[in-house]
């Protein structure tokens, strides 16, 4: 070979290499922009179309595993293995993070928090449980502060307070301000 053709060849080799390396650079820099203008929200619906199941904790210390299945305003609702509902205000939520096992090799690609998008459903979760109270569903709702979570049917969601019937005999009417509210959990009654 004559030291032309060595020269271009060296030429070649250290082009790919650079080529290659400004790949990795680019690729790391867009990793980084979408971590960067992520939201809780956007997060949320990236991990309900991803279909795979995480662990929520709420701001009161319950865990909670299941597939992220819808993203509101200001909620989510995590469906478990058994098929209940739980409907999680974004703001008691501690965190989220991949169910053990669920994840296997996906948090090798990355893992960051991506999502930049807003929730493709506008309803608060204020809106969700006065739907609800209209067919007064038997609920769970753990509320801030108290280890007991109230037990009972859904009755009305004004404004600012959800109204229940609790399950003790004889019933009784309670009232919880929806800002202490960090879980609702739809009760199976089949």
């Amino acid at each position: 070979m004559d030291p032309l053709e060595q020269e271009l060849v060296r030429w070649l080799a250290e082009a790919r290499v650079d080529g290659a390396v400004t790949s990795r650079l680019r690729e790391r820099a867009l990793r980084q922009l979408a971590g960067d203008e992520a939201t809780l929200l956007g997060l949320c619906l990236d991990l309900a179309e991803s279909g795979r199941p995480v662990l929520a904790r709420t701001t009161e210390g319950r865990v909670h595993r299941g597939q992220l299945v819808a993203v509101g305003a200001d909620f989510v609702v995590l469906r478990s293995g058994a098929g209940d509902a739980m409907f999680l205000p974004v703001g008691a939520l501690a965190w989220l993070r991949p169910a053990p096992g669920a994840w296997a090799g996906a948090l090798a690609r990355g893992g960051e928090a991506a999502g930049a998008r807003p929730p493709p459903l506008a309803a608060r979760l204020v809106d969700v449980l006065t739907g609800l109270a209209a067919d007064r569903p038997r609920v769970r709702v753990v509320v801030t502060g108290d280890p007991d979570p109230w037990a009972g049917r859904l009755r009305a969601c004004g404004a600012d307070v959800l109204s229940m019937e609790q399950s003790n005999d004889p019933p009784m009417i309670g009232w919880i301000p929806l800002v202490q509210v960090t879980e609702v959990n739809l009760v199976d009654e089949r």
